[in-house]
């Protein structure tokens, strides 16, 4: 997801879905698997977990903050192959309320 760009905003959206999608890989996007280890109380699969929702907070504020933001999604996603952003589904970032 490493992109050059001189475009602030852009920069600021690609890094916040950068650090989700890292998350995201930490947790196997929400495997089975990754929420039995939390379940188990497998301390690293917690961390990972707490990470995720960290960087999937940020990352819906910054894409929602102005329509320059949601554009700057928008492009960043149509980039993307279309297997990988079914995947990481940053889309769903707009889709759900959250608290600034």
């Amino acid at each position: 997801m490493r992109r050059s760009t001189t475009n602030p905003i852009e920069g600021e959206v690609c890094a916040a879905l950068a650090a989700y999608k890292w998350a995201l890989v930490q947790t196997s996007y929400r495997s089975l698997w990754h929420r039995l280890l939390c379940s188990a109380g497998v301390k690293a699969a917690i961390s990972h977990s707490a990470a995720l929702d960290r960087a999937e907070k940020h990352a819906r504020q910054v894409v929602s903050k102005t329509p320059e933001h949601r554009s700057a999604l928008e492009q960043i996603v149509r980039q993307q192959p279309e297997d990988v952003a079914k995947k990481d589904r940053f889309f769903d970032l707009l889709n759900t309320t959250f608290e600034p």
